[in-house]
């Protein structure tokens, strides 16, 4: 996760602070929420995802501010899903 609304760090004494990720599996007769995992320092979330019953992931992710970004992955051509996902946080502007 990218959080584009995350203020800049300064100084040693910063703590990084980190969002996370609840996500859904969705498959033919399947639909299992899984709770919210922590990003580590860097912003990443790993899961594991079970192939062959599952089509699609749909996720939200929250940064720490509480700027939320949804969407679904699916599977490819090929039937895998991405081995890396970018979701970008990003603050909307609200005069639009």
């Amino acid at each position: 996760m990218k959080d584009d609304a995350a203020p800049t760090l300064q100084g040693a004494a910063a703590k990084p602070v980190v969002g996370t990720l609840q996500w859904t599996v969705i498959g033919p007769g399947l639909n299992v929420e899984y709770p919210a995992l922590r990003a580590d320092s860097a912003g990443k979330v790993s899961i594991d995802v079970p192939l062959r019953p599952v089509s699609e992931i749909h996720y939200q992710a929250t940064s720490p501010a509480g700027v939320t970004a949804e969407g679904t992955v699916q599977k490819d051509e090929s039937g895998n899903f991405p081995e890396e996902h970018i979701i970008v946080l990003k603050v909307r502007n609200r005069d639009k």
